[in-house]
């Protein structure tokens, strides 16, 4: 008998043991830091920092501030005067495209008799007048331009494809004639492409005329020509993305392509041989929806965030999209738009404002497709948008003039654990719960306590009271007594902030 109980301690022990050593998925606070001054855009450095710009526009000039945020000490820079860029009579301060490229900031802008192309690199500017050429009325900037070399624009003019030289003003004629004519139902657009190839494209968008695209490398050199009749190809119109070029994910990457009818498609693009660009088609599950991020997940799966009438929605799909086009997971956000930021080849974070908290989302490769969240106390907020940077296994979000910085890793603690994911003491059922049906909240703390309901705009639905015993049943009504709508909402403990909120999807 005393065998056998020493056997069962034994077991006991092990298994305390075996359980400690499970690697868990913990997200820890760092550090706040307030953003004192105002700024328009921001980008991430090659080594982790992030560098803020402001712009001021006068008539004819644009005058750029900066500072950063070093990432090691958590500390914002002086703002320093950069420089002032001159020579843009007649700016049009709304017409204008950023782009990511080589680690800097490309800022293209038309004025009245050209373009001025603006190139930041950290806490230096240096800057181009491109005057020399006919625009024409119907120029589109950002449709007729992009960057396809660290000092090479390529630009789509009324006559001909230019490929500019920005260090010293050189250019050279790639296209002109009947070749580079579009058909009237053609227009013109130029989109880079990763690993120094660049797109100018007869780009169809409407009418039976086929889609050409010429093909070139950073240098100039005419590569392929190719033409499609696709009849997708054929009312779709290139778009561009501001990041550094189309999203890149196991060797292929993604151009948006929206319908005249401002359908989301997008472009699946590979080169299978060096001179033969392959495409895949495809469209957003969603009719009235945007693609706004697209991201890799683990060695083989590609996250998708669309925004829809349905709010927005995390798709995931094993890689690549042309072989396996039906998702295999997705995850509703309701109306905050989260930001999909990978943090290493295992984890991904998904980042939401919520009223009173930012809630950090992560994928794990290690137990995909358990969802972690972990939520943190933040001040409140009406402005729910936020970017976010990641560096290694720090965490960045940026939203409401501050940085809200995170560690990310994995912990073989349990009492690390215990630390970084609160715990909660609060229970709701039935959950999903169908439009109609009552609910249970109940607090483990059995008292009674104050209960708050957002929707996922931030905006207080209800507020419920716990009796003695530290429940209360709900009919899902508003304080005038009509039924909520379908979707996501945050219950909140009030007065208790270190405890996690919980989630309540009601369906109809």
């Amino acid at each position: 008998m005393k065998t056998e109980w020493l056997l069962i301690a034994v077991l006991m022990i092990i298994s305390v043991f075996v359980y400690a050593q499970e690697p868990q998925l913990v997200v820890n606070a760092i550090a706040t830091t307030p953003i004192p001054y105002a700024y328009d855009y921001v980008i991430k450095l090659p080594g982790g920092d992030l560098q803020f710009y402001k712009y001021t526009h006068s008539a004819s000039s644009i005058q750029i501030n900066g500072f950063q945020f070093l990432a090691e000490t958590n500390q914002i820079t002086d703002l320093v005067n950069i420089g002032t860029v001159t020579g843009l009579v007649g700016i049009e301060p709304f017409n204008n495209i950023y782009l990511i490229r080589y680690g800097k900031l490309y800022y293209i802008t038309k004025f009245a008799s050209g373009i001025g192309v603006i190139v930041l690199d950290q806490n230096t500017l240096f800057y181009r007048v491109i005057d020399e050429f006919s625009y024409g009325n119907y120029f589109v900037l950002y449709r007729q331009t992009d960057i396809v070399a660290e000092d090479a624009l390529a630009i789509a003019l009324p006559d001909s494809l230019v490929l500019y030289n920005l260090q010293d003003g050189s250019f050279q004629n790639l296209l002109q004639g009947d070749e580079y004519q579009c058909e009237i139902s053609h227009t013109p657009a130029v989109v880079a492409l990763p690993e120094s190839y660049f797109i100018y494209a007869k780009d169809t968008g409407a009418g039976s005329h086929p889609e050409v695209w010429f093909i070139f490398d950073f240098e100039g050199n005419h590569i392929a020509v190719q033409s499609s009749n696709d009849p997708d190809l054929l009312i779709s119109q290139f778009g561009k993305l501001s990041e550094d070029y189309p999203n890149k994910v196991f060797g292929r990457w993604y151009i948006p392509t929206p319908t005249l009818l401002e359908q989301d498609a997008w472009l699946e693009c590979s080169f299978i041989e060096p001179d033969s660009l392959h495409y895949y088609f495809f469209y957003s599950p969603y009719w009235s929806a945007y693609t706004t991020q697209i991201s890799s997940f683990g060695n083989d799966r590609i996250l998708r965030m669309i925004e829809s009438n349905l709010g927005y929605i995390m798709l995931c799909n094993y890689a690549p999209l042309e072989q396996h086009p039906q998702e295999v997971y997705s995850f509703v956000f309701g109306n905050h738009n989260p930001r999909i930021s990978p943090i290493s080849n295992e984890i991904t974070t998904m980042s939401v404002r919520l009223p009173d908290s930012i809630a950090i989302l992560a994928l794990w490769t290690h137990d995909f497709p358990t969802v972690h969240e972990f939520y943190f106390p933040a001040p409140t907020t009406t402005q729910f948008g936020c970017t976010a940077f990641t560096q290694n296994d720090l965490l960045h979000i940026i939203n409401n003039q501050a940085i809200y910085s995170y560690y990310v890793g994995v912990s073989t603690s349990v009492s690390d654990e215990v630390a970084d994911i609160p715990s909660t003491d609060l229970l709701i059922y039935p959950n999903p719960v169908r439009q109609g049906q009552l609910i249970t909240i109940e607090s483990s703390a059995k008292q009674p306590m104050i209960i708050d309901i957002y929707n996922l705009k931030g905006q207080l639905v209800q507020t419920l009271t716990l009796d003695g015993s530290g429940k209360c049943r709900w009919n899902l009504s508003d304080p005038q007594g009509k039924g909520l709508a379908s979707g996501l909402y945050i219950v909140k403990q009030r007065g208790y902030d270190e405890v996690k909120p919980r989630k309540l999807m009601l369906i109809k």
